[in-house]
């Protein structure tokens, strides 16, 4: 009984180191995962506050071809009446409506 022991303790001894390296490598793994999930969870916000700047230059865009439409109506329609001013009322008039209008543009 006593051999059985010493064996059975000798096989403890050799296990033990074993067993404490793994014990640190496990260790090792749960402080990587950790830091790994860290590291996902700030990509996660920095992706969302690009999502959001990224929506909110869309919606300027947006708004500023809203814009420049309306700008190139607009033009077009001051274009078309100063044109018609024109053959209607001669340049002469023209000139004199503009200034009434304060419009600093000539055709």
């Amino acid at each position: 009984m006593e051999f059985e022991n010493i064996c059975l303790f000798h096989d403890l001894v050799e296990v033990i180191p074993f067993l404490l390296l793994l014990q640190a490598l496990l260790l090792t793994e749960r402080q990587a995962t950790e830091a790994a999930k860290r590291e996902h969870a700030e990509s996660e916000r920095r992706n969302e506050e690009l999502i959001k700047k990224f929506e909110s230059a869309e919606k300027k865009i947006e708004q500023l071809q809203d814009t420049v439409q309306r700008y190139n109506i607009n033009k077009a329609l001051e274009c078309t009446l100063s044109f018609h001013i024109i053959r209607c009322f001669g340049f002469s008039r023209y000139i004199a409506f503009a200034m009434y209008l304060d419009i600093h543009y000539v055709v």
